[in-house]
């Protein structure tokens, strides 16, 4: 009997964690002033997603939409939690205005700091959180003109939650 009760309390656990998980992937569409963001996908992109504003032709003239390119191969190279990462950080561009400046490490911070937390506040357990720094650290970027290095920008995201 006490076997019993312990497998049913993992699977009891186990799905408990599931649907953490799904909490923490089901952000919806990105929305912004009212509009959802377009997303486009872009197998030949050589990073995982960014944001950008592409204009569409009408009869007023060109009118500027706001759109998410990502790239669904290395995309699915990352948990969930990550992906909604991912998804959360290029929709936090848009959010914050950045696609009207030019890119910078702040505007990466902030909108790093905008996904972190808007998984948060999704749901995202403790558990999640160590999982998304792993992945983010296994990834392994040493930074660029306007991405701080992963170690740099895993710690930023402790700070984000304060």
């Amino acid at each position: 009997m006490g076997k019993f009760i312990a497998s049913m309390f993992a699977v009891l656990g186990m799905l408990i964690g599931f649907a953490a998980e799904a909490r923490a992937q089901s952000l919806g569409p990105c929305v912004v002033d009212g509009e959802q963001v377009t997303e486009v996908v872009d197998q030949t992109l050589q990073d995982v997603a960014f944001a950008t504003i592409r204009y569409v032709p009408t009869r007023m003239g060109p009118r500027p939409i706001r759109v998410i390119i990502y790239n669904p191969t290395i995309m699915g190279r990352f948990s969930g939690v990550t992906q909604s990462f991912f998804r959360a950080h290029e929709c936090g561009h848009h959010q914050l205005r950045h696609e009207r400046r030019v890119p910078s490490m702040m505007g990466e911070q902030e909108a790093d700091c905008f996904a972190i937390r808007t998984l948060a506040q999704a749901g995202m357990t403790a558990s999640q959180f160590e999982m998304l720094k792993r992945e983010l650290l296994a990834a392994g970027n040493h930074g660029d003109a306007t991405h701080l290095p992963t170690p740099v920008r895993v710690q930023n995201l402790h700070h984000c939650l304060r």
